[in-house]
């Protein structure tokens, strides 16, 4: 059984062996598997919590009955942590951290204190729960289990707001109010009524709240309570109103509400002030293909997301200049109220060339048991608007240079030894070239890329005129240059690629496609008129041939013939020496110095030996 002292922040290994008894002669299967296990120390036990005015008192056990092995100094090293959150929760697990739970410290005590007194202050209607844990001492450190939860309701004595919404965002705009009646108020008036009373800002001081409604606004009628299941309204338009209408595209506004009572209604006194309660303020912020939203209040609810109570978070709402109705983008899990639109939660960037509108509908409740259920029950969602903010995104830096690869060229054919005109070869001939897209975590403003070709002998791009310009990540080019009425694909590609803002990333990376090089020559003539065969000639169709230089030699190594630089290596020998003079029958060599059309200088140049054999039909003296 584990205690005090093995309270640690590090956790143990522990390890456990499995072994197996297997019937003779089978030897036993062992399995091994080590476990971290942290130690934690006992919970502080029978936590009491009890609403005091605007706060609360708290008592507990004395926790040193709990590590009875523990020495007075040890215990001077302890410390108990207080622990708070608005809303309560049905149990904590003893694994759970209280601040993952959004609880906050706010308060330390020695180990031997029992009680403790938070002096808040609390709001009226807003449920607290509070938890003990214990920091444990030395180097070894380690902590508590949380103790069981404790909630406080503090009474309602006074008017409860549960809305401040902006309606309409303008210089003159429009902020909806709306408040309860206190149900723990002990007064036993005959009438009452309200007053509204504004100031400027999120946080402002009590004496600068003025008087908003210019005659009160009546809550019970002669011998009527105020009906506690109903919602008071007050629309702050500056319509039968002591001050102007509020300016919502400037100003957040705070508002409180005072309760008059009395038995003559002409007489009415003052009972009781709400705690204030603001609107929400928005702020956009253009940033790099992005807006951020930030926004802030001061309410007596909770704002803070809590699922278990049907209270999401807050959603946040946009609509271009383009669109006329808002729709909601993304919902915000409340732990700082910002976020930062850049098109990732709907997949679609932002144009920069657009205006952005925002407002933020804020999601809260009180979590108070003991407010009437008809009205304001516990799981109900209080929703409350901004005012409408706008931006429009900066797009000041380019994206990054693409990457670029081009596919190996389809030189397959040559393996068939294409000794006969291919019509189909021309169509046949084209170039693939890929790219990827920016890594931009799911909005790509890349909106258009542009491709440009560099033909071989071509000095330099062309950049006013791509071979493709789009959104695709490929392209596949047909449309190539023509060398003797075949396509070539010898030629470099670069490519940039274009931001919204009309920003050009710096170029990719080059990639150079070469041409698929063919050249061959037969090893028979037949030079006897029967026209086949009858001068010695390439192959039909060879490939992207500048120029030929072309020699014959007979068995001695003695040159008979040569030809120097037929246009596009249009060779032909018909089996006749320099002279004119027709070979004998026999078999020649030759040398063919072949320059080809290409992108790499290493393959421009080429040598090609071989043989090949004249047969006549009569044979000739002279070889």
């Amino acid at each position: 059984m584990t205690g005090c002292e093995h309270v640690q922040e590090q956790p143990y290994i522990v390890v456990f062996q499995a072994q197996d008894r297997p019937a003779p002669p089978n030897n036993p299967l062992v399995d091994v598997e080590a476990w971290l296990i942290t130690v934690k120390g006992p919970r502080p036990q029978n936590l009491m919590a009890q609403p005091d005015n605007r706060g609360a008192l708290l008592s507990w056990d004395d926790y040193r009955l709990q590590c009875p092995g523990f020495t007075p100094a040890q215990f001077d090293e302890m410390e108990i942590i207080i622990w708070r959150r608005e809303g309560c929760l049905d149990t904590i697990a003893c694994q759970q951290d209280p601040a993952m739970l959004g609880y906050q410290p706010i308060g330390q005590l020695p180990i031997d204190a029992t009680a403790f007194r938070d002096d808040g202050p609390l709001a009226l209607g807003l449920g607290y729960s509070y938890v003990l844990t214990v920091n444990f001492p030395g180097t070894r450190g380690g902590v508590s289990q949380a103790s069981a939860e404790q909630c406080v309701f503090l009474p309602i004595t006074s008017p409860l707001i549960t809305n401040v919404s902006v309606s309409q965002t303008a210089s003159s705009g429009t902020i909806d109010v709306r408040w309860i009646f206190p149900p723990d108020l002990g007064t036993d008036s005959s009438f009452y009524a309200y007053n509204i009373y504004r100031a400027e800002g999120l946080r402002p001081d009590s004496l600068a709240f003025q008087r908003l409604n210019a005659n009160p606004i009546p809550a019970s009628s002669n011998g009527n309570p105020p009906d506690p299941n109903e919602f008071i309204s007050f629309v702050d338009e500056g319509t039968n109103a002591l001050l102007p209408a509020p300016n919502t595209e400037a100003n957040p506004y705070a508002y409180r509400v005072e309760l008059l009572g009395g038995n003559n209604i002409n007489q009415l006194t003052s009972v009781a002030f709400s705690d204030p309660a603001s609107s929400v303020r928005l702020e956009a912020t253009a940033a790099e293909n992005s807006i951020i939203l930030t926004w802030d209040y001061e309410v007596p609810w909770s704002n803070r997301s809590d699922l278990s109570r049907n209270v999401p978070g807050h959603i946040i709402l946009r609509r271009s200049e383009q669109e006329t109705n808002f729709q909601i983008v993304d919902t915000v899990f409340i732990g700082q109220p910002r976020y930062v639109d850049n098109g990732q939660f709907s997949g679609e960037c932002l144009n920069p060339e657009l205006t952005y509108f925002y407002q933020i509908r804020t999601l809260g409740s009180y979590y108070n048991q003991n407010l009437n259920p008809r009205i304001i029950p516990l799981d109900i969602v209080l929703e409350n608007l901004s005012q409408i903010d706008a931006a429009r995104p900066l797009d000041e830096i380019p994206p990054i240079a693409p990457v670029l690869s081009i596919a190996a060229p389809d030189c397959g054919f040559l393996d068939e030894k294409p000794c006969f005109e291919d019509p189909t070869l021309a169509q046949r001939v084209e170039n693939l070239i890929t790219w990827q897209r920016e890594n931009t975590q799911g909005c790509d403003n890349v909106s258009v890329y542009r491709l440009f070709f560099r033909a071989v002998g071509q000095a330099d791009y062309d950049f006013s005129n791509p071979v493709y310009e789009g959104t695709d990540t490929f392209f596949v080019h047909r449309d190539l240059p023509l060398f003797e009425g075949t396509p070539s694909q010898a030629g470099c590609y670069v490519l940039v690629a274009v931001d919204q803002g009309g920003n050009e990333s710096p170029l990719s990376n080059e990639v150079c496609q070469d041409n698929c090089l063919y050249y061959e020559l037969p090893n028979v003539i037949t030079p006897d008129n029967n026209l086949k065969n009858n001068v010695f000639r390439p192959c039909p169709v060879p490939l992207y041939v500048e120029s030929v230089d072309f020699t014959v030699y007979n068995r001695w190594g003695g040159q008979i013939y040569q030809q120097t630089n037929p246009q596009g290596g249009e060779l032909e020998w018909n089996a006749l020496d320099d002279n004119g003079k027709e070979v004998t029958s026999g078999v020649y060599y030759y040398l063919a110095k072949v320059r080809f059309f290409t992108q790499s200088p290493e393959r421009a140049y080429q040598e090609f030996k071989g043989w090949v054999k004249v047969i006549r039909s009569t044979t000739f003296s002279a070889e």
